[in-house]
């Protein structure tokens, strides 16, 4: 047997231009994709016949692959051992191919049925996922219990995760940079805080020759701590380069030096046991909003992201009141 994918027809149908006699071929067995799924899915018809979402027998789920077999001009299934089948290559493919189709699908409808009811992907930064997610999600679960919320942690914001359609929501501090096409809303304003091992801060002139906790050269939070570092004329060694603050906050806790990290508020970090020092107030450093961002597009047309956002915190609000606001 041929590759699946070896077939114009095939080629035509993954484009969405399949030609009106493809159509003609492919019509009386377009259900047979949802046979073939459960069929896979089972390892057999009879197990699939069983657990089949409507009433159907062994013979028609095998006459309905069968169709899709010829329609396709491939081998889907071969015998394995008992009652079991085994997919080919072909098969393996197809499934591949289908499996997102009828996920989105169900999506879809779902959304005709209400439009609430769900999946929205959200990519945040791991200081937005502990802090200010969880009374987010809270109140948006409240209000739309068939809203399911996906969390993915974000290393480095990039726009290209809104425009290429792998995120619906982008959650972090982004800086200044060119975001045509995107819609920003502020949802928390992070400080800058000077933190160490021992609760009374030391004078900080006496942390020049301290090892200092780092964040990695290629993450946004790197240049930030240089610009602080700066203001306070403090050129430390560096003594370990992390990923996160709360990888910085441990390493702190152990003694391994001094850092700079973005917080809420002071008590996210004084829980810790460690000396905290507002770098926005005394030293008059740079507080850093963090913007909750989305295609313009889908802000105007995806009632999903619309009513995630209108849960969204008020930036600038003390973090106990956001986090204890359950209505608008």
């Amino acid at each position: 047997m041929e590759r699946i994918d070896q077939f114009g027809m095939w080629r035509d149908l993954q484009r969405h231009e399949v030609p009106s006699t493809a159509a003609a071929e492919l019509a009386p067995v377009l259900g047979a994709f949802l046979g073939f799924v459960w069929v896979y899915r089972a390892g057999g018809y009879a197990q699939a016949a069983r657990v089949f979402p409507y009433p159907i027998t062994q013979p028609g789920l095998h006459r309905q692959v069968s169709a899709l077999e010829g329609a396709l001009r491939v081998e889907l299934f071969v015998r394995g051992g008992g009652r079991n089948v085994v997919p080919t290559h072909a098969g393996r493919q197809l499934y591949r191919w289908l499996t997102p189709l009828f996920t989105r699908l169900s999506d879809g409808l779902g959304r005709l049925r209400n439009e609430l009811d769900g999946e929205l992907r959200i990519h945040a930064s791991r200081l937005v996922l502990d802090s200010v997610l969880p009374a987010w999600i809270r109140r948006c679960s409240e209000r739309h219990p068939r809203m399911v919320l996906s969390l993915h942690e974000l290393r480095s914001p990039s726009l290209e995760l809104l425009q290429e359609g792998i995120a619906d929501v982008l959650i972090a501090h982004y800086g200044g940079r060119d975001d045509h096409g995107v819609t920003r809303t502020p949802v928390c304003v992070l400080r800058p805080y000077l933190v160490t091992p021992t609760r009374k801060v030391p004078r900080v002139a006496s942390l020049a020759d301290q090892p200092f906790v780092a964040y990695r050269s290629d993450l946004e939070g790197h240049a930030l701590q240089r610009a602080a570092l700066s203001r306070l004329k403090l050129a430390p060694r560096t003594a370990a380069m992390v990923d996160s603050a709360s990888t910085a906050l441990s390493l702190v806790q152990a003694g391994c030096g001094f850092s700079i990290v973005p917080a809420l508020t002071a008590r996210d970090i004084r829980g810790r046991g460690l000396g905290v020092l507002d770098l926005s107030r005394p030293m008059g450093g740079r507080t850093f909003t963090v913007d909750a961002m989305t295609t313009t597009t889908a802000l105007s047309s995806d009632a999903l992201v619309r009513a995630f956002m209108a849960c969204a915190p008020v930036a600038g609000r003390p973090h106990q009141r956001a986090r204890a606001r359950t209505s608008e």
